[in-house]
């Protein structure tokens, strides 16, 4: 579900979590792995309102500055019929306004 790009053009990696450690804390699922030389920190828990809240947090751990990078969070979901997803900021209907001799986020 970890997903980072480094460089231009952007491409997607999911590598392998390392140093994986998954906990219970008060109610909460706690993880932190590396990834690639990343740290990264996930908290899942429900609120007062019966809410799934995600706090997520990347951390450069390498000794080099990292220019053109990216991380996310990738949710593979099923595709129904002709669906269109806003992403406000982000991705419109799959970015139909983006210049087209760019590489951009696209949602298939």
């Amino acid at each position: 579900m970890f997903c980072y790009s480094l460089g231009r053009p952007w491409r997607i990696e999911t590598d392998p979590l390392q140093e994986l450690r998954i906990s219970v804390i008060s109610g909460s699922i706690q993880l932190s792995c590396m990834m690639q030389g990343l740290h990264i920190s996930l908290n899942l828990a429900f609120d007062e309102h019966h809410l799934l809240r995600m706090n997520v947090s990347w951390e450069n751990r390498t000794d080099r500055v990292l220019t053109d990078a990216a991380v996310g969070l990738l949710f593979p979901l099923p595709r129904r019929n002709m669906e269109k997803v806003t992403i406000p900021h982000m991705i419109y209907n799959n970015n139909p306004s983006s210049d087209p001799n760019r590489i951009v986020p696209r949602l298939e």
